[in-house]
């Protein structure tokens, strides 16, 4: 299919780099070029997003420049090991989606979006895209509702409906930490994913100039190495429990120690989760850190640092 001469889509700043695009200094590069496509406004209500209040460059703490379609296909876009084409949510947004991936060959495409047709999915999944990603970003219907203003079950059943299309394991949802829940609500978000069948990819709350959560503090580090912990531990089928305090934060992991230890040493529990090899380069804070998700496997003196704040705010470890 030939694009539209002059047709757009923003690319996020490490991305262009990488492409040769615009000129910069990357401490980490991106493994998957990454790409947002958008027609005219979002109409996501997000209250986290930027998007929702006005066409802008930003997504999170990302810059991401436009550029023309034919200008970007000219590069060497089979440098990255994957594509992720990430889509405001606007009516038809699909048919500009194709208009870019159908002159993409060779590479695996990941699309993130809101629920979509089932058969727009089925295009989808024709045109060769593998992995269908459909943010919850909320951890309860309550803040769901209030953070996004759409339909909770309505996600739920999106899900459900890809996972017929594109199957167990090629299904994601993104899960924000941060927005007012309990980590006892994520880790039942993330034992639902891992029963159904769902990658969840967890993100922190970052706040945004314009937006209406700008005042909205992160959530600790502490807090957030908890969960990254939990999270590899449900997705590993091991043998765990957690126990929680009265505001539902986890005070205590119990699981077998050789596999705690392993995970703590080995790091990747710590790494940007999602698709394969995808490690958005911090996309949710600065490279002076605190480093929420690592875009690459942690080294040891940052074990030392995981491993510190893992503890900081006294958890406890028993082992089974």
């Amino acid at each position: 299919m030939e694009y539209s001469r002059g047709d757009k889509i923003k690319v996020s700043y490490g991305t262009a780099i990488e492409l040769g695009l615009i000129k910069g200094i990357m401490k980490d590069p991106p493994t998957t070029g990454y790409f947002f496509v958008m027609m005219n406004k979002c109409e996501g209500k997000c209250k986290f997003c930027l998007q929702s209040k006005e066409p802008s460059n930003m997504i999170s703490r990302v810059i991401w420049p436009e550029f023309n379609i034919e200008d970007i296909l000219k590069r060497p876009l089979s440098k990255f090991k994957r594509i992720c084409i990430q889509c405001s949510k606007e009516n038809n947004i699909i048919s500009k989606v194709i208009n870019f991936i159908s002159n993409i060959s060779n590479i695996p495409i990941s699309i993130s979006t809101s629920p979509l047709r089932e058969e727009e999915m089925i295009l989808l999944k024709k045109m060769n895209i593998d992995i269908i990603t459909i943010p919850i970003d909320c951890a309860s219907k309550e803040i769901f509702n209030y953070m996004k203003g759409e339909n909770w079950d309505y996600y739920w059943d999106s899900l459900e409906k890809a996972l017929k299309i594109f199957g167990k394991e090629k299904i994601g949802t993104h899960i924000i930490v941060g927005l007012g829940e309990r980590e006892c609500d994520i880790i039942n978000i993330l034992e639902k994913c891992k029963n159904m069948g769902i990658i969840p990819s967890l993100f922190t709350f970052t706040p945004i100039p314009k937006t209406e959560l700008y005042n909205l503090k992160r959530p600790s580090i502490s807090s957030y190495r908890r969960l990254q912990i939990a999270r590899e531990l449900i997705f590993m089928n091991e043998d765990y429990e957690f126990s929680y305090d009265n505001n539902g934060r986890i005070i205590e992991i119990k699981a077998n120690k050789n596999i705690l230890e392993d995970i703590i040493e080995k790091g990747e529990a710590f790494m940007t989760k999602g698709c394969p090899n995808c490690n958005r380069p911090y996309f949710n804070e600065s490279p002076l850190g605190p480093i929420y998700n690592y875009p690459r496997k942690p080294r040891k003196e940052e074990i030392d640092i995981i491993r510190r704040e893992l503890f900081a705010e006294g958890l406890k470890i028993s082992y089974k």
